[in-house]
């Protein structure tokens, strides 16, 4: 793949307008960017009107003395690195490029440097290698759309960049007199100008380049005599031409250095941005400003409904729940969904997606998504007992008792409960009678309170309260005092740990 070129390439308006500045506009963006500056040690303010984070990943940072694991934040206008303290957690020595000084080399392939790239910049010029060749294009995809859009049309390949400087142990002897060996005495250093490994003796000049530092800098005798006779354009002719396989350092790192699979996350912001694959737009009855892009082949693939439907549309918008007044499913539940039936991604259902992916699952009907949805819940529901007494034997009606020793309010648990009994009543009888095996312990104020059970229907309701009515039937004990009162008391034991209905 050739080096990125800008010249006479505007932004283009649906990017602009569906995607990068859509991106920038939503509060999961907000709260992303928040996020990732958090994890940085002494970072840099990354919140900025009209930003947006595009993706992020760990790429191998072909380094002075050894290839090093960094951590890259990819923007709609800046590109942030910095060294990985501890993995998804936390990072220190923050850098920051702008996109619009940035070039970015031909793919690389050797044998110590294989799916990498060289990037290129005025203070800073490096090579990074990813995991795969799959991996690499999508970095170069996402670099190439982000630094497009950055520059505004206008081309970067003219500006004045940093040399890549060639790795410590690429030279025993000094690249310029070629007959000074290095040793503990006779250090190694490197001329800012073409980044050649060269002795002290031929480097004690220093020359001022301004786009690399405000003070001089050290440069090799040759590259001197070069840039005194303002012939700049010789004296780069060598870091433009050297095939790239060098790199600057970060400085004194930690150097225990353990190999692990890089990643690249673009799994919010992939479905956002239309790409060469999306070739369908999805919309939102109750999100008008949102649009998701996403693949025909891939969609049909999952869901026979979602098939029928595209093979007949004509403009290719799928609307989600087009047909339900009191539609609960937001774009964050649908991009969980594209996570799971994409290959290259990955999704865990949480207690945050259950609810949202059951209902996508069974009502277009994704059969493998369906399944993980059902072992979650019976899972879930297997995973708990219902108790009224607490660890000191006193009375604690309806409360929850989870295996790992927390407990909850019964009335905390009827959202979720709810919302997986209006999905599961008509479809899995097994799921359903777990369920109101629950739910059967929950008094009516707590339901009429809450706003999911409100919502379902009247014969969902009715399906609750006779549940409810036929329990306490069951567990009331009527003792009749001197003066003829009628007492109600629930039943001393109530257990709900194997999934008996």
């Amino acid at each position: 793949m050739s080096s990125v070129n800008s010249n006479s390439v505007g932004r283009s308006p649906s990017l602009k307008e569906d995607g990068l500045a859509q991106l920038s506009r939503s509060a999961e963006n907000a709260k992303r960017i928040k996020n990732v500056q958090d994890k940085f040690v002494n970072s840099q303010n990354l919140q900025k009107e009209g930003r947006a984070l595009v993706g992020e990943g760990i790429l191998m940072k072909v380094c002075r003395k050894k290839p090093k694991q960094r951590a890259f934040f990819l923007f709609n206008d800046i590109l942030v690195y910095g060294r990985v303290v501890i993995s998804g957690r936390r990072y220190s020595q923050q850098k920051i490029i702008p996109l619009n000084e940035i070039q970015i080399g031909a793919p690389i392939d050797s044998a110590e440097n294989p799916y990498a790239w060289l990037i290129s910049s005025p203070k800073k010029s490096f090579i990074v290698r990813a995991n795969s060749d799959r991996e690499r294009q999508e970095w170069l995809t996402h670099l190439d759309r982000c630094i497009r859009y950055a520059s505004g049309g206008a081309n970067t390949q003219h500006n004045a960049v940093a040399a890549h400087w060639i790795p410590d142990d690429k030279a025993d002897t000094c690249m310029h007199c070629r007959t000074s060996k290095f040793s503990a005495y006779n250090r190694k250093h490197h001329c800012r100008n073409c980044g050649l490994v060269v002795c002290d003796g031929c480097s004690k000049k220093r020359f001022l380049i301004s786009h690399l530092d405000a003070k001089p800098v050290r440069v090799c005798d040759t590259c001197y005599a070069k840039l005194n006779n303002n012939d700049s354009n010789d004296a780069r002719l060598n870091q433009r031409d050297r095939p790239a396989d060098s790199s600057d350092s970060d400085g004194d790192e930690n150097p225990q250095y353990s190999p692990i699979p890089s990643y690249v996350l673009f799994m919010e912001n992939y479905f956002h941005i239309p790409n060469e694959f999306s070739d369908v737009k999805i919309s939102f009855k109750n999100e008008n400003d949102t649009i998701l892009y996403a693949n025909k082949a891939i969609l049909s693939e999952a869901s026979p409904i979602i098939k029928a439907f595209l093979a007949i549309e004509p403009d290719s918008i799928f609307i989600i729940d087009e047909d339900d007044e009191q539609s609960i499913i937001t774009s964050t539940d649908v991009i969980d969904l594209l996570k799971f039936i994409y290959p290259q991604f990955t999704m865990k259902i949480t207690e945050q997606n259950i609810i949202g992916l059951i209902h996508l699952s069974e009502k277009y009907l994704i059969e493998t998504l369906r399944n993980e949805c059902k072992k979650y819940v019976y899972t879930w529901l297997n995973d708990l007992e219902l108790t009224t007494f607490d660890e000191k034997k006193e009375f604690v009606p309806r409360h929850i008792l989870y295996k790992d020793g927390t407990r909850k309010h019964i009335a905390s648990e009827i959202s979720t409960l709810c919302a997986w009994l209006h999905e599961y009543s008509s479809r899995d009888e097994n799921i359903s009678s777990l369920i109101l095996n629950i739910l059967k312990h929950a008094s009516t104020d707590d339901l009429e309170r809450n706003e999911i059970f409100l919502q379902m229907t009247d014969r969902e309701k009715t399906t609750i309260y006779k549940t409810i009515s036929e329990y306490l039937e069951q567990q009331t004990i009527i003792d009749k005092d001197s003066s003829g009162t009628i007492h109600h008391k629930q039943s001393t034991s109530l257990m709900f740990a194997s999934g008996d209905a």
